[in-house]
């Protein structure tokens, strides 16, 4: 039969199709855990389940926008046209474009950020994350700054950096992530302008740490009103203390040559309301002195600087234990990482920043469907390493990515009974992306290959440093000290 005698195409009414499929619409390859469950709960929470005829539902939208940081190298109409592709399995005739551009800018206004926020936030309470260092939950907490467009919205709403060679080239706002140690996933977040005090929004996020957790912090959070606050919670601590931090040993200079030792700081922080306290001259005052007892860990590697960590834990944990603790810190850096450069690099010829909302509420939804997906691709790779009984971190983030990718459009146009055959499939494609080697020891001279910075210019000289193991050098210096003593 000729392209010319072709029967004609039976009249559907597509956009009511998409109604009906965008009021159960999910995206199978993520939905495997509570997450479907939770995003109906934020949505209904938020009062935005309730929508008239439209074949932009709420549940629909709110998928299409957990989508948008998974698929960055899109634009926003190619990434509806792509998800229009994988419904053809289930909509036979579907076309491309059943709605405009401006109708999906509207959906997603109207959709707000409360949904995504409280489904972020949801993830991170009910994500099963067992203890792994003395029936303790490591969790870390640091921030990152993420590139937005630049429009006179977004930087009146978050601001814009600045140096010596004048204002950057887009405006910036501040994230403060609370992240599990060990799978990586986003638990908690605070987002506040470029300027905002990572110190002040890490107070925020203690709302979700508790007994049970140990809280790994980097120097920049060093302050005995935060550690006051965090154990109030029952949770541990172990941060690193600044070297213009005096710690004076509870036992004398006999007890510090140990390198394990415990000490008292000591602040000035506010009355409580109603409380007085009378002056040295009789009068009262507004501020008293309060205290507290930490285990302090000194320890210097060679070719670095002296290290001292404070931290809540007993002595049930050795001070090896607890340094090599501390350095899982950086799996939140990690998880930056991973987020900024792999998962929302900007391709070639697009818009050269993390996020693509042109407008601040625009902005924050995207900020928090960013750390929703990259939970739940956290959450997948680790079932899938669970299941061939491997560590999360063995698996390469950005050949994961891929895999999650090729099969969220493969899995939409699937048929139901083909579902759990396609999910399967895609655990062991992503156990199959392990790492060839593990991840090496290294580290670098501070150098630059160009000149754009205080640090000097990278020459054949500047090779590869051998690597340092700081748990051998805490031994070797305690070695050192005892036979000395």
């Amino acid at each position: 039969m000729s392209i010319g005698t072709l029967p004609p195409r039976p009249l559907v009414d597509f956009r009511a199709a998409l109604c009906a499929a965008g009021r159960v619409f999910s995206i199978e390859a993520l939905c495997a855990g509570p997450a479907a469950a939770l995003a109906l709960e934020a949505l209904t929470a938020a009062g935005r389940l309730a929508q008239r005829e439209s074949p932009l539902q709420p549940l629909f939208v709110f998928w299409f926008v957990i989508c948008l940081p998974v698929f960055r190298s899109d634009s926003i109409p190619s990434l509806f046209a792509r998800v229009m592709e994988g419904l053809r399995g289930r909509l036979r005739g579907l076309p491309r474009r059943t709605v405009t551009d401006g109708a999906l800018a509207h959906a997603r206004r109207r959709l707000g950020m409360r949904p995504v926020r409280s489904f972020m936030r949801a993830l991170g309470k009910r994500g099963a994350y067992r203890p792994t260092f003395h029936g303790l939950r490591v969790k870390a907490i640091d921030g990152v700054r993420l590139d937005l467009p630049d429009t006179p919205a977004n930087v009146r709403a978050f601001g814009r950096p600045g140096s010596q060679r004048g204002p950057s080239a887009y405006a910036q706002l501040l994230v403060v992530a609370l992240v599990d140690a060990i799978t990586r996933a986003v638990l908690d977040a605070k987002i506040a302008s470029y300027k905002g005090s990572e110190r002040a929004c890490a107070l925020r996020l203690f709302r979700s740490v508790g007994l049970g957790d140990v809280l790994l912090l980097d120097r920049g959070y060093f302050g005995l009103a935060l550690f006051r606050a965090l154990r109030a919670t029952g949770a541990h601590l172990v941060c690193r203390a600044p070297a213009c931090v005096h710690l004076d040993p509870i036992g004398g200079k006999r007890a510090k040559r140990s390198g394990d030792y415990q000490a008292i700081l000591e602040c000035r922080v506010p009355l409580e309301p109603g409380e007085a306290r009378p002056h040295g001259r009789g009068r009262p005052g507004k501020t008293k002195v309060v205290d507290m007892t930490v285990r302090v860990i000194d320890y210097h590697a060679p070719g670095f600087r002296p290290v001292r960590l404070v931290t809540s834990l007993d002595s049930a944990a050795t001070a090896e234990e607890i340094i090599a603790l501390y350095h899982r810190r950086w799996d939140a850096e990690m998880a930056f990482d991973e987020v900024k450069t792999v998962q929302v690099a900007p391709a070639q010829g697009t818009l050269q920043t993390q996020l693509r909302s042109k407008t601040p509420r625009g902005v924050i939804q995207e900020t928090y469907a960013l750390l929703a997906s990259y939970t739940l691709v956290r959450e997948t790779i680790a079932r899938a390493a669970e299941a061939k009984g491997i560590a999360p971190e063995e698996i390469s983030f950005t050949d994961a990515l891929h895999v999650i990718r090729i099969s969220i459009t493969r899995m939409m146009g699937a048929r139901g009974e083909d579902l759990p055959t396609l999910h399967r499939q895609m655990l062991d494609d992503l156990a199959a992306c392990r790492l060839l080697r593990t991840r090496r020891k290294r580290r670098y001279p501070r150098v630059m290959k160009r000149k754009i910075g205080k640090y000097p210019l990278k020459r054949p000289r500047h090779g590869a440093l051998p690597a340092i193991d700081p748990v051998e050098a805490f031994r070797t210096r305690y070695r050192k000290l005892a036979r000395a003593s």
